[in-house]
């Protein structure tokens, strides 16, 4: 099961985008989350996330199913998905030359097929593991409060990789940096182990309790997350 967070926070506007989306193979499913947080220093952030996640979700039902059944291994599903994020980037740059504004968006992917999983990443959001304790599973592209990497604006840098395999009962938590400010590995642990997390409506209680968190801590930015429970 999985549940969803999308809080605009205190700003005017959401620009966050999240998805979650699957199919059903003969040996199982395939799931894809992922949380683009458009960046707010630029231009239409919203349509950049937004914009972004589409090229991702068309890539996801056209041309996945066909690679999962040739049995492509990870590698080669992360080379074809980076191939389409690097159109979207190039799509978005040239977009914004024409209108004369920059766009960017931050980029997390976490992409299950059978008992494995790969995560792709840009910019500062990040993605979890969650068991007894919980472990980043992402780099954070940030320097000085400014991203060292986005998708859309400026040079391309191919997203970061993570590898790795999934067990029963174990947890995932993909998040924008609203989440990341103020709360920690403990805080995500403490509201989402997926010990004492057992459906859908208590996870979305454990992601609204980190939302109140964050924002009593002083978090004015959208705050956006996917949890998945294995």
């Amino acid at each position: 099961f999985y549940s969803i967070l999308y809080e605009k926070g205190k700003r005017d506007k959401n620009e966050d985008t999240v998805a979650i989306h699957k199919f059903t193979t003969l040996d199982g499913e395939v799931i894809m989350a992922l949380v683009c947080d458009g960046c707010g220093g630029m231009d239409m952030g919203e349509c950049a996330s937004g914009y972004m996640t589409e090229c991702i979700e068309d890539w996801f039902y056209l041309e996945l199913p066909d690679r999962v059944r040739s049995g492509t291994g990870r590698r080669g599903i992360a080379r074809d998905l980076k191939n389409r994020i690097f159109k979207a980037h190039e799509e978005l740059g040239r977009y914004g030359a024409g209108i004369g504004k920059m766009l960017g968006t931050t980029l997390t992917v976490f992409l299950s097929v059978k008992d494995k999983y790969l995560i792709l990443q840009s910019g500062d959001s990040a993605a979890y593991s969650i068991a007894a304790g919980s472990k980043c599973l992402t780099a954070r592209h940030a320097e000085g409060g400014r991203l060292t990497r986005c998708m859309g604006s400026g040079k391309y840098n191919a997203p970061s990789m993570t590898l790795g395999h999934v067990k029963e009962g174990s947890a995932f938590l993909l998040v924008s940096d609203g989440l990341c400010h103020t709360l920690g590995g403990t805080d995500y642990c403490g509201a989402l182990s997926p010990r004492k997390i057992k459906d859908a409506d208590a996870a979305s209680r454990g992601l609204r309790t980190l939302a109140d968190a964050a924002i009593r801590r002083g978090e004015t930015d959208n705050i956006s997350a996917v949890y998945l429970h294995f």
